[in-house]
Formats: structure tokens, C-alpha cells, sequence
């Protein structure tokens, strides 16, 4: 995992905190990533009970990366709703 989801696991309760403060956590290609390879490893652990979303500074989530997407660059291999597809079912 990456620096941009930070993960954290106690007492059964994974957190998960979304580390872009100064995008305010906007998603990114790499974060998206980070989740849909955590979120199926932490739903099979059994001593987790639970995950919790979080963003790191003064904003949960702005959503996808603007400055991203007008240069082109935020998905490498598949389009973002192929992304999020896969990220609902996991």
C-alpha cells in the first residue's frame, strides 16, 4: 500500500485514511488502486469487524482529480467507472 492510504488495524476496526490533504484527498488513480486491493483483504480478514473511511486534513473527499483528469493523466489502464465498478462490488 501506498503513502496515499494509509492503513491502520486495532481492536477488530481497520482504518482507512485518505492522505492527499493538499488535494483535499481527491482520488487518484493510485488511491483508487489502494482501496480496491485493501477493501477485499480486509473483508476476508477475520479480525476485522468493521473499516472506517477517513481523509487526512481539513476535507474527507473532493472527489476525482480535476487537475488530473484535464491533463489526461489519471487513469492509466481503465476508465474511472470501470474503477468504481469494481470498487462497489468489492
Amino acid at each position: 500500500m501506498s503513502n496515499v492510504l494509509l492503513e491502520n488495524v486495532s481492536d477488530g476496526v481497520a482504518t482507512l485514511t485518505m492522505n492527499r490533504p493538499e488535494s483535499l484527498n481527491a482520488l487518484s488513480d493510485e488511491m483508487l488502486q489502494d482501496f480496491l486491493e485493501a477493501l477485499p483483504r480486509l473483508a476476508s480478514d477475520s479480525n476485522v469487524g468493521s473499516v472506517i473511511v477517513t481523509g487526512a486534513g481539513n476535507a474527507f473527499c473532493a472527489g476525482g482529480d480535476v487537475k488530473a483528469m484535464a491533463a489526461g493523466t489519471e487513469f492509466k489502464d481503465e476508465t474511472l467507472e470501470a474503477k468504481a465498478q469494481a470498487l462497489s462490488s468489492s
